[in-house]
């Protein structure tokens, strides 16, 4: 035992660097991929090796490439996720898939943004939260269109994952077929057994058993052409499981031996504990009952050895409807405790099952006070679930039944647009014929003149109609650059947290935790409207200051000084609209310097117009351009960009004259920002304040 432990402290370095080694030369093979299925090969090989990594390891690989400027920065932040999923650390998965997804947006790599989203979606339906999984991969979606890589696969597997979660398998089958078609146009065959043996499983749910086995064997005749052993295992196992269901349990028992047989030799245990379970279940069936408790209690040891939680839950489960059947209800209470601590443990979802489990057990002990308590929980569990379900399918038919309003209205409107046409030219035809002899030049002019009244009339309407079009479009435009302001600050305060954790300052990390989340009630209340109190948003401006001086170790002296005869209850302003240039002034102009610096807001009041004056003393924008080329060759911030283009859109929708003005100062260094908005007031009155704070 000494020599192998002497063995690991020598040869470990060893082994960590052979490994690192081989992921990052896996990554500079992603990075030089010139085909899409290249890409799409090398990218499941990192994923493979991802399996392999510890955390530490994660980390050591990745901090460096952090810094880099290319498509290594965005793997480096998916590597950790798909670790970290490894790992069951979910929580931290799906930061991680988000940072990928916001530094691939950054960059301009739509296919990353889509895939990062595809994973963390995939990551929330392993939570529960199959609804949030839906709403991110509509985004995903999104993304992936606007990709110039092929159509991915990913993203309709996740809508198959989602669906399936949310009991709609007739939804999962048509997104499955979706996955597989377009694995059979790239020629991912790998994927397509994957997928295939998924759908095999999908069929036999619904109890279509003769398509299941179908594809079953047109999974095997592909896992066999690619030669890869784990693929001819996965295909053999759920064959197995599909004859079981059938009743030929002769021939299931068979292929599952052999399957274990094969898998015993593999180094990649990972599914070995859910083959032996499947191998317990058909000799149970098989009433070879002995046999089979002994198979899943080694099931349950080997997913221990290999850490995969969901694996030792499906043989615990086995194991408690065993001795239920057996009447052994002790024995299956032991098997339930250490199944309900398993879920609570790794948030495996399997409650409702669990629930009613424990419900038969009290049950058949007598003990109906208990039973119906779990029976009435499994029960609420199930009304909650197909309530959730219930709003998607809602909001889903709501967007079809106004799609199909807006083209029966569409088709009504051109209808009767051709009748009235037709209408009129009949009268017009009555009209000439009975007067043609003796009013003729009367009905010419006043033909003529009918005519172009029309046209006038149609011409104003076009314009009324044009002009409606593009207010909603404005508006859809706003929205959606509001919104797109929202996640853009989110990410920076979740980064600054992250930091502090990551250096170990926990106190600090709290404190800061708990105004960002002051912060964020504040910014949602504020997200409802369009228009806010100058006061609201001087609030959120304080705190917003309060954690970049934290994050900054109070490098900021920040002052606010409004007019006395500003009344900040009463006026209102467009929501969000000066924190951008407090942002910028922070991160561009204060924080490079050594000692940082002070920013100062002034509000006037000038008759119709609010006049808000916001300065710094930083580096200025010609030095910070200079810092921002050298550290991002590539990269471009939207921040200002997305407020400038949401100025240009309040002045179109909403009656409100906003513009800017900014000033370069020279001595000393800064940067004047003036910003005049037209004055907006609330019905309601409130007492005018003076307000200055310091920082």
């Amino acid at each position: 035992m000494r020599l192998f432990h002497l063995f690991v402290v020598l040869f470990y370095p060893f082994i960590f660097w052979a490994q690192a080694q081989k992921t990052e030369n896996l990554i500079q093979a992603y990075a030089q991929a010139t085909t899409d299925k290249e890409a799409y090969n090398v990218a499941l090989e990192i994923m493979e090796s991802n399996a392999m990594l510890s955390i530490e390891e994660a980390r050591k690989i990745c901090t460096p490439l952090r810094k880099v400027d290319d498509d290594r920065s965005i793997l480096s932040l998916s590597i950790l996720a798909d670790v970290f999923y490894y790992k069951n650390q979910l929580d931290s998965s799906f930061f991680y898939y988000k940072a990928a997804a916001e530094e691939a947006k950054y960059k301009g790599r739509n296919d990353q943004v889509a895939s990062n989203l595809g994973n963390a979606a995939y990551v929330l339906t392993d939570k529960g939260k199959n609804i949030d999984a839906l709403n991110i991969l509509r985004e995903a979606l999104f993304f992936s269109k606007q990709s110039t890589r092929k159509e991915s696969a990913d993203i309709y597997y996740g809508l198959y994952n989602t669906y399936a979660k949310l009991h709609q398998l007739d939804s999962a089958i048509y997104y499955l077929n979706q996955t597989i078609r377009i694995d059979k146009k790239t020629d991912n065959l790998k994927g397509m057994c994957s997928n295939l043996a998924t759908l095999s499983e999908l069929f036999l749910t619904v109890n279509e058993k003769e398509k299941a086995l179908n594809k079953c064997k047109e999974c095997e005749t592909y896992a066999t052409s690619l030669q890869n052993a784990y693929e001819i295992n996965r295909c053999k196992a759920m064959k197995a499981r599909v004859l079981s269901a059938m009743g030929n349990l002769k021939e299931a028992n068979k292929i599952i031996e052999s399957v274990l047989q094969l898998e015993s030799q593999r180094k990649d245990s990972s599914r070995l504990s859910s083959y032996k379970t499947l191998y317990a279940r058909i000799l149970y069936s098989n009433s070879n009952k002995e046999r089979a408790f002994k198979e899943a209690i080694e099931a349950i040891e080997i997913a221990r050895k290999a850490k995969k939680p969901r694996q030792e839950a499906d043989a615990l489960l086995l194991l408690v409807e065993m001795q239920i059947q057996k009447n052994q209800y002790e024995e299956s209470r032991k098997f339930l405790d250490q199944l309900s601590t398993l879920n609570s443990v790794h948030q495996l979802s399997m409650d409702a099952k669990i629930w009613k489990f424990q419900a038969d057990v009290a049950k058949a002990s007598g003990d109906y006070k208990q039973g119906f308590y779990f029976l009435e929980r499994v029960s609420k569990a199930k009304s909650e679930k197909d309530e959730g379900l219930n709003i998607a399918l809602v909001q889903i038919n709501d967007q079809l039944t106004s799609y199909k309003l807006e083209k029966e209205n569409a088709l009504l409107v051109a209808q009767r647009k051709e009748l009235e046409s037709q209408n009129r030219f009949i009268m017009l035809l009555f009209l000439s014929g009975l007067l043609l002899l003796l009013l003729i030049s009367f009905l010419f002019y006043f033909w003529v003149q009918t005519q172009k009244r029309k046209r006038e009339i149609s011409l104003h309407e076009t314009k009324q109609l044009q002009k409606s079009l593009e207010l909603k479009v404005l508006n859809k435009e706003l929205s959606a650059l509001r919104a797109q302001m929202n996640p853009h600050f989110l990410f920076n305060c979740l980064s600054s947290i992250n930091d502090f954790i990551m250096h170990e300052d926990p106190k600090t990390a709290s404190k800061y935790l708990t105004k960002f989340s002051h912060l964020m009630r504040m910014i949602l209340n504020n997200s409802k409207e369009r228009m806010i109190s100058l006061k609201r948003e001087l609030d959120a401006l304080s705190l917003y200051v309060e954690m970049e001086n934290l994050r900054l170790n109070d490098k900021i002296f920040y002052t606010v000084e409004v007019d006395e005869h500003i009344d900040q209850e009463q006026l209102l302003i467009p929501s969000m609209i000066l924190q951008p240039y407090i942002e910028n002034s922070i991160k561009h102009g204060l924080s490079p310097k050594p000692k940082g610096g002070a920013i100062s807001l002034h509000i006037f009041d000038k008759k119709t117009f609010l006049h808000v004056v916001i300065q710094d003393d930083g580096i200025g924008r010609s030095e910070a351009n200079k810092r921002q080329r050298v550290k991002h060759k590539n990269g471009k911030s939207y921040g200002m960009s997305i407020t400038s283009e949401r100025l240009h859109l309040i002045n179109q929708t909403m009656d409100v004259e906003a513009s800017t003005e900014i000033i370069d100062l020279d001595n000393p260094s800064g940067t004047k920002v003036i910003l005049r908005i037209k004055k907006s007031f609330n019905p309601k009155k409130h007492e005018t304040k003076i307000e200055s704070t310091h920082y």
